[in-house]
Parts: structure tokens; C-alpha cells; sequence
């Protein structure tokens, strides 16, 4: 299947568009979905027969959530009605579906990752976190006990593809191990200032 580089470059735009009206990107978003690019080329190669086009928009819409509307309200559960929206009339209602599915699920929270899509989108969404510097910047903001919750959901979620997780499992314990570490000598302080909402 032939990428639409034109939608996936529209939805691109949409979501750099977001986070420049909201004025700051605390969620790191516009590293994290290059991160997210970088292990979708490589799981495109080990599943080849995987929808790209299904993958590439969910990469680009899965977070929008996270700087709109309620922040009260999961992110996953606002990204996947803005995916909608933005993708109604832009591609066949199919991958509307394909796509918002995928959103929804890539936290694995309320709904399951089940097609191969969903799979590498929920896998790379966490992957993509142990190779950038997401936990380091939550252990930094105070939220420590947070940053070692979310490495350990991240690596259970990479289980999806047990490749992986496999590969990542010694990233993980590298995470465990420095932000511990940085907490004992005091870089690190432990104030639990925010809560996980979305």
C-alpha cells in the first residue's frame, strides 16, 4: 500500500499547529512523535503487510488530547474524537475507523490494542519513551514515584510486540537504575506536585 504522504503530512501540520497555540509543549510531543517515526520504519520492515498510512496518522493524532479541551478528560478519549474529525472527508471512513481505534487504544487502558496496527502504534508509543528523555523530565518535575509507574507501564506495553520489549527490557532497567540514582543524591527531589490525569 502507497503512503498518503499528503493526509499524513496535513495531520502533521495539525498537530505542530496544536501545540503552538498552546504556547509551550510540557508533554514533549514534538520529539516524542519523530521518536515514534523512527520505530514505526522499523516495525513497517517486520510487518510488512501493516497498514503505514494507518500507523503514520495514528502517530500524529494520538496526543492531540493532551492540549485541548478538559485536562481533566483522557487524552486518549478527546485525541480520538479530534482524529475523526480531522480525518472526515480527508480519507475513506475505513481508515477513520482504523485510525481512531488506534488512538483510542494506544494507551491500553480502556481499550485494548487488537489489530497488528493498534499493536505497533500502543508498542512504539512506549518504546519511543525509553530511547527520548520522557522520564527524566517527569522524575525532574517532582513526580518520581510517577516517572518509575510510567517506565513500568511503558515496558509492559512494549510486550505487545515481545521483540521489543525484549530489546528494551535493559533501557528500562538503565531508566530505573538512573533516576534512582539521581533521587539519592539529591537531583532528583520527590514532590508529586501533578497527578496523571489524561
Amino acid at each position: 500500500m502507497q503512503k498518503n504522504i499528503k493526509v499524513i503530512e496535513e495531520a502533521k501540520k495539525y498537530q505542530l499547529q496544536i501545540i503552538k497555540d498552546f504556547k509551550k509543549d510540557p508533554f514533549g510531543l514534538v520529539d516524542h512523535f519523530s521518536e515514534m517515526e523512527k520505530w514505526a520504519e522499523r516495525l513497517f520492515k517486520m510487518f510488512p503487510d501493516a497498514d503505514q498510512n494507518v500507523v503514520l496518522l495514528t502517530i500524529w493524532l494520538h496526543d492531540t488530547g493532551h492540549y485541548s479541551g478538559d485536562l481533566e478528560v483522557d487524552h486518549a478519549v478527546k485525541s480520538e474524537k479530534l482524529a475523526r474529525v480531522f480525518l472526515t472527508g480527508r480519507v475513506d471512513e475505513k481508515i477513520v475507523e482504523q485510525v481512531a481505534r488506534a488512538v483510542r487504544s494506544h494507551r491500553c487502558k480502556d481499550v485494548l490494542p487488537e489489530t497488528i496496527e493498534e499493536k505497533i502504534v500502543a508498542c512504539i508509543d512506549s518504546a519511543s519513551h525509553m530511547t527520548d528523555n520522557v522520564y527524566l523530565s517527569i522524575a525532574k518535575d517532582g513526580r518520581f514515584n510517577f516517572a518509575l509507574a510510567k517506565i513500568e507501564r511503558d515496558f509492559r506495553d512494549t510486550g505487545l510486540i515481545p521483540e521489543i520489549q525484549k530489546e528494551v527490557e535493559p533501557l528500562c532497567k538503565a531508566w530505573i537504575n538512573l533516576i534512582t540514582e539521581l533521587k539519592n543524591i539529591g537531583i532528583i527531589k520527590e514532590t508529586e506536585r501533578y497527578t496523571e490525569k489524561s
